[in-house]
């Protein structure tokens, strides 16, 4: 055990963010997290979905594991994971969950020996998250050639998927919250949830085809994706709420709706990327979770007990990406549902203002998301390296004096390390530092998430005309070169 401890732990990366005065369990919680997943991931590349009560490999459940390597600069350790559920599909068909190998199956082994199209694979959630890993790992690399074998298998995960006869997509129905009575939605054959994984997954699809060279794929998934796309629109944005149903049936009987707004579809606009940070669709629904789903968090407004673990992380995302100054509240709400060690449970409940873990604690799932977005709160990195472009969204808490990073890892463009600091009572600095590569990236810069408005922001950095607490701007960076902004707001 020893040995194994030792091995291990020369496996893993040092803290992504240092800095000397601040809140050192947002710190803390990020690197248990970490340490957690990195425990449960196996040789084969997939990661537990809990190291006791769940010691299976779910595939829904690794996307925020994934997503949490990929925000650490660890894309071995993405790989891993999406490697493993292709070669898994490859051989037993596409499931909820797998068991493991010794070692990694083969991810691009295609068609399946068996050739199986059974299990999950009628439904968007899990053969669409496949999709989502290959989508987040190649904007994250820009590496081609390593997606291209993988490519026939996720042609078929977009065709083999069969929506409602409006073009929607049902309920996965694995959900616990979704098979409670109180909680689950009371329509199941068009869900808002499954139907943004969809669409999110077949416009990738599109993309992918077309650099591949396949143009009849890549017309063929466009008219899907615009199809779901329009469909969710028309049968599942509540106009007059301005946010999403929870689910419907497919007929056009408007008392067949379950227009409850549901947390987790909800913010999976925002979490899956699909429309511009802050856009009608990100408002609406964000104005919706925080009028009735918020203190306490709870999945549905009468579940007043009741909460997923993974929802605070879900919240937070949406502000930070939003540049809504509620960020630095969500951030400090994420940590109150953290345990001692940092990590984070399957369920909550809600007694007399006291937060209780009450089902599966040490939750790589939860605990990843968590993670991931606590990393976004603090760096708002986003990296589209097939196009040499990088987006930052940074910010700084209320209470830090500032932070800054490890060298990340921009693959095939050497390293960056950021620094943010606070200079004055009212002025903030942002360093951007490019160590190795040889090409220029252009980086699209925003400080936001200020209380007051900004006063002054130093090119090319300007003050956003109608969001006076963000300052926006794009600068070219060559090998070696660095760059640094400022900004100040009112007193």
């Amino acid at each position: 055990l020893t040995k194994v401890l030792a091995e291990a732990k020369t496996g893993l990366l040092p803290p992504l963010v240092t800095e000397a005065s601040c809140r050192e369990e947002l710190l803390h919680s990020i690197e248990a997290s970490y340490r957690l997943v990195a425990a449960c991931q196996s040789n084969a590349g997939g990661v537990m979905a809990h190291p006791f009560m769940y010691p299976m490999y779910y595939v829904r459940d690794q996307y925020g594991v994934f997503r949490l390597f990929l925000s650490r600069g660890e894309y071995d350790r993405a790989w891993g994971i999406l490697g493993f559920h292709l070669g898994m599909a490859a051989l037993f068909g596409i499931q909820n969950a797998y068991d493991t190998f010794a070692n990694a199956p083969d991810p691009a082994r295609w068609p399946p020996a068996n050739g199986v199209k059974n299990g999950h694979h009628s439904v968007a959630e899990v053969p669409s998250y496949m999709i989502l890993e290959v989508r987040d790992y190649f904007r994250a690399t820009g590496d081609l050639n390593r997606i291209m074998p993988l490519y026939p298998q996720l042609a078929f995960n977009i065709r083999v998927q069969q929506p409602s006869k409006n073009g929607l997509f049902p309920s996965p129905g694995d959900e616990s919250y979704s098979n409670s009575a109180e909680t689950a939605p009371r329509f199941r054959q068009e869900m808002t949830d499954s139907s943004l994984l969809f669409i999110a997954a077949a416009e990738f699809m599109s993309e992918l085809a077309g650099k591949l060279g396949h143009a009849a794929d890549r017309d063929e998934f466009a008219h899907l994706a615009q199809l779901t796309r329009n469909a969710t629109l028309t049968r599942l944005w509540l106009a007059d709420g301005e946010h999403f149903a929870y689910a419907r049936d497919e007929s056009d009987n408007q008392s067949n709706i379950d227009t409850r707004p549901a947390l987790d579809s909800l913010l999976r606009w925002d979490w899956l990327g699909l429309g511009e940070p802050g856009d009608s669709i990100s408002r609406g629904c964000l104005n919706a979770v925080l009028q009735h789903l918020v203190d306490p968090i709870r999945v549905v407004p009468e579940s007043q007990d009741f909460a997923a673990g993974s929802d605070p992380g879900y919240l937070l995302y949406a502000l930070a990406r939003a540049q809504d100054h509620r960020m630095h509240d969500a951030a400090r709400l994420v940590l109150k549902y953290a345990s001692a060690e940092g990590t984070y449970s399957e369920y909550y409940s809600h007694k007399n203002g006291v937060i209780s873990s009450f089902s599966a604690d040490l939750r790589p799932w939860e605990s990843g998301v968590n993670a991931t977005a606590l990393i976004f709160y603090l760096i708002g990195l986003k990296s589209d390296m097939p196009n040499r472009h990088v987006s930052l969204d940074p910010h700084l808490p209320p209470d830090w004096l500032g932070w800054s990073t490890r060298p990340i890892i921009l693959p095939g463009e050497g390293t960056l390390r950021l620094k943010l600091a606070r200079r004055s009572v009212n002025g903030v600095e942002f360093m951007i530092q490019r160590d190795g590569g040889s090409n220029p990236l252009r980086f699209d810069v925003g400080l936001g998430g200020f209380i007051r408005p900004l006063r002054h922001a130093s090119k090319p950095l300007q003050v956003v005309t109608d969001q006076m607490t963000l300052a926006r701007g794009s600068v070219s960076l060559a090998p070696g070169k660095s760059w640094t902004g400022i900004v100040k707001t009112e007193l």
